[in-house]
């Protein structure tokens, strides 16, 4: 599959998301991040797309664990995110194995993917 949309199945941008695509016909496959979470090396790639770790800060896991989380150094924050994937930006989205985008609308992702 050459379009693979990464996020947690119940996040609302992922769900908007997800209806788009099926509603124009756009085949992508869906990981789901609770059910297979990024390995190290993936987090890296993201990290180097966004030029920072690749952090949910408006969700509620990270509200959470603001405080714990800013102190950690950021080998430590990696193992957090990889223990804890909700705290991890959606929705993450690859094109032929290349990092397009990370977060934002739904509307917005769908407009600057397909115009």
């Amino acid at each position: 599959m050459d379009l693979v949309v990464y996020g947690i199945r119940s996040c609302e941008k992922i769900r908007k998301l997800k209806e788009l695509f099926e509603k124009h016909e756009v085949e992508f496959e869906f990981i789901d991040l609770l059910k297979n979470p990024p390995s190290l090396e993936k987090l890296a790639e993201w990290t180097n797309y966004l030029g920072e770790l690749p952090i949910n800060k408006r969700g509620a896991t990270y509200k959470k664990m603001r405080k714990k989380f800013d102190k950690l150094e950021e080998d430590e924050q990696i193992k957090l995110m990889l223990k804890d994937v909700a705290i991890i930006e959606r929705p993450i989205i690859e094109y032929e194995g290349e990092v397009v985008g990370i977060g934002g609308r739904p509307e917005r992702i769908f407009k600057v993917l397909f115009s």
